[in-house]
């Protein structure tokens, strides 16, 4: 484990760090994401080559039916699976075995990668408008660099 320079008190996150908070969300996402990739399996896509695609089945519509009426409010779909192995235990199996897969093969580089950019470019954009409005600019971007 490698030793942070900032310190996050785990009881303001929960009782866990953000890396463990981040996972929980990325597994609802794992979760979400496999279905969808299940839904597209029972449409026939993706075997190989063959761009025909099956009508959809009831299995297709189940999940879309959950995925409508039972939110996953819990941070890792735990729940929502757990009803779903009740109602059609292959079908969650199903699932199941898909996150699996797709966790394992998941850019978690990319993934640091988008997190940074995506930060350094909020964080410019806020800290422009902060700039503008506690020098009494009322200026918008589009005058940035412009002589009154």
């Amino acid at each position: 484990m490698r030793t942070r320079a900032m310190y996050v008190p785990a009881d303001r996150m929960g009782g866990v760090g953000p890396e463990r908070k981040a996972a929980r969300v990325l597994q609802r996402l794992f979760t979400v994401v496999s279905v969808v990739i299940c839904q597209g399996q029972l449409l026939g896509l993706g075997n190989d080559g063959d761009l025909s695609i099956v009508p959809p089945d009831g299995d297709y519509q189940m999940l879309t039916d959950m995925l409508e009426e039972i939110p996953m409010t819990d941070g890792t779909g735990e729940a929502w699976l757990a009803h779903l192995l009740q109602v059609n235990p292959t079908l969650g199996l199903r699932i199941l075995e898909i996150r699996k897969a797709y966790a394992a093969e998941f850019d978690y580089t990319l993934l640091k990668a988008y997190a940074m950019e995506e930060s350094e470019v909020t964080n410019a954009k806020l800290m422009r408008e902060a700039v503008r409005l506690t020098s009494g600019s009322l200026s918008t971007d589009d005058d940035v660099g412009t002589v009154p």
